[in-house]
């Protein structure tokens, strides 16, 4: 899908192979294209590899409502979590926009590069959600923070090497997004920030899937509100006193920092009504 993508927007953006450029309007028809050829593949791939008798494949396809109400009671609050994270990014780059066009360009180069980290750290969360999962259904609860000691680990070694580079050669990572030695200078700081922050995202992110891997879909939305709620007091803050980006981008340290005590309160809170229901059965 990435491929196909990356291929459309040179196409269809500057216009190439006889087709006209179409600018902003081009990369809007390149996404769609490209998670078209996604569900095709899904869909090839699904009746090659998939026993469709198995999965109920080959069944009719009719409404089921009761599971339908069941899907829709976990998946509206992921919904608004989600509205609400994009809703802070909006808040976000509206202050960073008073700063001026210089500061939202750095603002942008920086996004861009916590975006390919992010890819590391959301993939090691979603593992850990299903691994959550797989142990709650096998009555291995008790295991779930080991797991999570774990793929906290393996997060680590696997991004600390990329930051650590970054880090050392910030200069180069930058020229990468843009060409202008000025602004490459002016980035340097903010990008050393934006990665100091991914030392508090790697447990954050798994502790945080913890939450969501449990079923607990409003306790999640309540501490993705709640931090947000003092992510966008604090950026407000920032951006009435002080015209800084790294400064701003500290926002993301207080955000992280407070999803994590969060949803480490709401583990060790089900963790002991979980211990406490088991006394209750063995009594």
């Amino acid at each position: 899908m990435v491929a196909i993508n990356i291929i459309l927007n040179y196409i269809l953006i500057f216009g190439a192979l006889g087709i006209p450029a179409q600018g902003i309007s081009g990369a809007a028809i390149a996404s769609v294209i490209s998670e078209a050829v996604a569900v095709i593949h899904f869909i090839i791939y699904t009746q090659k590899n998939i026993n469709p008798c198995r999965y109920g494949f080959k069944k009719r396809i009719t409404v089921d409502c009761t599971i339908l109400k069941k899907i829709l009671s976990i998946s509206i609050w992921m919904m608004l979590q989600h509205g609400l994270v994009f809703g802070s990014w909006f808040v976000f780059f509206i202050t960073i926009e008073h700063f001026g066009e210089r500061s939202l360009a750095i603002t942008n180069i920086v996004r861009n590069i916590s975006s390919f980290l992010f890819l590391f750290v959301q993939a090691f969360a979603s593992v850990v959600s299903s691994l959550v999962g797989n142990l709650i259904g096998e009555d291995k609860s008790n295991s779930i923070l080991y797991v999570c000691k774990k793929v906290i680990f393996l997060c680590y070694i696997t991004i600390l090497p990329i930051i650590i580079l970054f880090v050392l050669f910030p200069s180069y990572i930058l020229r990468i997004y843009s060409d202008n030695a000025a602004l490459v200078f002016e980035a340097i700081p903010t990008l050393k920030v934006m990665l100091t922050s991914y030392l508090i995202a790697v447990p954050t992110f798994v502790f945080f899937s913890v939450v969501s891997g449990i079923g607990h879909a409003v306790a999640s939305l309540s501490i993705a509100f709640i931090s947000l709620f003092i992510y966008i007091m604090y950026v407000e803050a920032i951006g009435h006193f002080s015209s800084s980006v790294p400064l701003l981008w500290t926002s993301e340290h207080v955000y992280f920092s407070c999803v994590f005590i969060l949803s480490l309160y709401h583990i060790h809170h089900w963790r002991m009504n979980l211990y406490q229901s088991r006394q209750k059965i063995n009594h």
